[in-house]
């Protein structure tokens, strides 16, 4: 909000609408300072919303851990999510997945970035990749959200992305160190690296959910921007008071090869990892019979010995009438003499 206000306070004289009315200065940095004063308030509830809920959160994954499937059912439950993972990534989550976690890394430290976040997928170990935990860390930057691919060490033969996130980690590493030298060498003609043409690059086939995991969004644009106020301060300009606006003028990097991973991470931190059991309900309810009422209440209900009881109540139900289907009918036809 306070790019914004304060980008339209700039200059001196009054700002004349295209209606013809005009604007005194001293009421747009009124706005501006409000707008501003806003920011803060909306970051100070932030941080008091986490610290209330975190503790909470973190009981409930303690009562989960006993829920077999728990974190592949709410995947599954997600519509957001179904043109996102492949057969093959379901596959490995419905396996594997044992955990997703969101912290916020800065929460108690004394002016400290609340909205930086990591979001942890946990895993068993797997036929797929090395690690049984992968941590995605997102920040704050002056120019928008930004995280740095995570190199991920799949196992040979069984990429599911067919090294696209290796070429995307690649990629990133090697444009980065070529941003920071030309800044240090303030030789813009230094950045040659062209970013590779991702869509035609990713094959149908080969997108996958775990592609994820090499967006990097305005990470080589902080980079960029970081060279631009340096440079500002090693010429005596004070920056301080410049808007973000003063960006604008700044050719943008590649945000990487998954296109609106920005809003996949705000999706899993405000949607799918507080709502979590609301999407285990979801992925629970089958015929009308499979649940009844009270059972559904059960499951909703903040007591973990009635969350566990409602979800061993359905998921036994579940699976005595699939074991009722697959049972073979015994024929009811007289057989002919």
């Amino acid at each position: 909000m306070s790019s914004e206000a304060g980008g339209c306070c700039g200059g001196h004289g009054d700002h004349e609408h295209e209606d013809g009315h005009s604007i005194e200065p001293k009421v747009l940095e009124d706005l501006a300072a409000l707008e501003m004063e806003l920011e803060a308030a909306e970051l100070a509830a932030l941080k008091s919303q986490y610290k209330l809920l975190n503790p909470l959160f973190q009981k409930r994954t303690a009562v989960i851990a006993k829920i077999p499937e728990f974190w592949p059912r709410v995947f599954s439950a997600s519509k957001d999510l179904d043109a996102l993972i492949s057969q093959n990534d379901a596959q490995l989550f419905e396996a594997h997945l044992v955990g997703l976690n969101v912290v916020r890394p800065e929460a108690d430290k004394e002016g400290g970035e609340i909205r930086n976040f990591d979001i942890t997928f946990t895993f068993t170990e797997n036929p797929w990749f090395e690690e049984t935990v992968l941590t995605k860390r997102f920040y704050q930057t002056p120019v928008g959200l930004a995280s740095e691919p995570l190199k991920i060490n799949w196992k040979e033969g069984k990429d599911l992305t067919n090294g696209i996130t290796q070429k995307a980690y690649d990629f990133f590493v090697a444009k980065k160190q070529e941003l920071e030298k030309a800044a240090s060498e303030e030789n813009k003609e230094a950045t040659k690296l062209e970013a590779p043409d991702w869509d035609e690059l990713v094959k149908e086939e080969d997108r996958s959910f775990f592609m994820w995991f090499s967006w990097w969004g305005d990470a080589l644009n902080a980079v960029k921007a970081a060279a631009k106020d340096g440079a500002e301060k090693k010429d005596g300009e004070d920056s301080e008071d410049e808007d973000d606006e003063d960006y604008d003028d700044m050719e943008e990097e590649d945000e990487g090869v998954f296109p609106g991973g920005g809003d996949l991470a705000g999706y899993i931190v405000d949607d799918l990892f507080v709502n979590a059991t609301r999407y285990l309900t979801e992925s629970l309810e089958g015929p009308e019979d499979e649940w009844d009422d009270e059972e559904l209440e059960m499951l909703g209900s903040d007591d973990e010995e009635a969350l566990l009881e409602a979800f061993q109540n359905g998921a036994e139900s579940s699976k005595k009438r699939k074991a009722d289907d697959d049972t073979p009918k015994k024929s009811t036809k007289k057989s002919k003499a």
